[in-house]
C-alpha cells in the first residue's frame, strides 16, 4: 500500500508531464510510475543505512545509560549559569578571607601540597598547619554560608 500511495502522490505531482491521449495510455503511465517505486523502495531496503545488523543498543543493558558517544558532553546555558554563579560566590567568600586563610587554602586544596609542605612554607610546625589550614575551612565554609543567604559582608 505504501508503494500504491507514492505511485499516486507521484502521478498528482507530475500530471502535467502526461502526454497520452487514451485511457490505456493513462493506465500505462501509472503503471510505470508505480514499476519505478517498487524499484525505489527495494533498492532502499537494502540500502546499508537501513540494515538491521547495523543497528545498536541506546541503553546499555547492565547500566541503563545512554552510550559515551550520544550524550552531548557540552554543558548547557543553565548549567553555565549556575556554575557562573557558584564560582562568583565562591571568589566573593575567599575575597573576605584574612590573606593566610585565602593562601593556606590555595595550597591546599588548589595546588594539593601536603600539610607537611604548608608547615614549611609558614614555618610552623605539621599540626599547627593542620589546625590553620581546618580553620581557614571553617572561615570559608561560613563565609560561604553567609554569601549564599544573601548576608554578604565586606
Amino acid at each position: 500500500s505504501d508503494i500504491v500511495q507514492q505511485s499516486m502522490l507521484q502521478a498528482v505531482d507530475n500530471l502535467d508531464q502526461f502526454r497520452g491521449e487514451t485511457v490505456e495510455e493513462f493506465r500505462g503511465w501509472l503503471r510505470k510510475i508505480l514499476v519505478n517505486q517498487a524499484r525505489q523502495m527495494k533498492r532502499d531496503l537494502h540500502a546499508d543505512k537501513r540494515d538491521v545488523e547495523r543497528e545498536q543498543r541506546l541503553l546499555d543493558s547492565q547500566s541503563r545509560e545512554l552510550p559515551g558517544w550520544i550524550v552531548d558532553s557540552m554543558p548547557t546555558p543553565g548549567t553555565r549559569a549556575v556554575t557562573d554563579e557558584q564560582n562568583d560566590s565562591i571568589q566573593r567568600a575567599l575575597s573576605r578571607l584574612s590573606d593566610e586563610d585565602r593562601q593556606i587554602i590555595q595550597w591546599r586544596n588548589w595546588e594539593g601540597l601536603k600539610l607537611e609542605e604548608i608547615a614549611e612554607r609558614l614555618g610552623v610546625s605539621v599540626s599547627t598547619a593542620s589546625r590553620r589550614w581546618y580553620q581557614a575551612l571553617v572561615a570559608f565554609k561560613e563565609q560561604l554560608k553567609h554569601d549564599s543567604s544573601g548576608n554578604q559582608s565586606t
